[in-house]
C-alpha cells in the first residue's frame, strides 16, 4: 500500500497536476500488487477530507483495499511539491 501512496507523491514531485491521473496510477499500483478489491483511492484535503480538484497545497493520499479477507487502510500526507510530510508539519499549532 505504501508503494501506491508513494507513487502519488512521486507523480506530484514530477509535476503531475491532475488528481484523476494520480489516483488512476495509485489504483494501478494497488491492482499490480494484488490488493483488490479497492474500496477507495483518493487525494483529499487533510482538514476537510474532501477530494481535491487540483494539486496544490497539502494533500492526503488515502487508500482502502483488500488483501484476501482483510481490509487495509493507509494514508500519506503530501506537500504541493510532492514531499512526504509529517502531521506535525500541517497540524502543529
Amino acid at each position: 500500500m505504501i508503494g501506491a501512496l508513494r507513487t502519488a507523491a512521486a507523480l506530484i514531485a514530477a509535476g503531475e497536476r491532475s488528481p484523476e491521473a494520480i489516483v488512476r496510477q495509485m489504483r494501478e499500483r494497488l491492482r499490480a500488487t494484488g490488493l483488490t478489491p479497492i474500496d477507495y483511492a483518493a487525494l483529499v484535503d487533510p482538514l476537510e477530507m474532501n477530494p481535491v480538484r487540483e494539486v496544490g497545497g497539502n494533500m492526503l493520499a488515502v487508500i482502502a483495499a483488500h488483501s484476501g479477507k482483510t481490509r487495509l487502510i493507509d494514508n500519506l500526507l503530501i506537500g504541493a511539491d510532492g514531499a512526504e510530510l509529517s502531521p506535525m508539519d500541517v497540524f502543529d499549532s
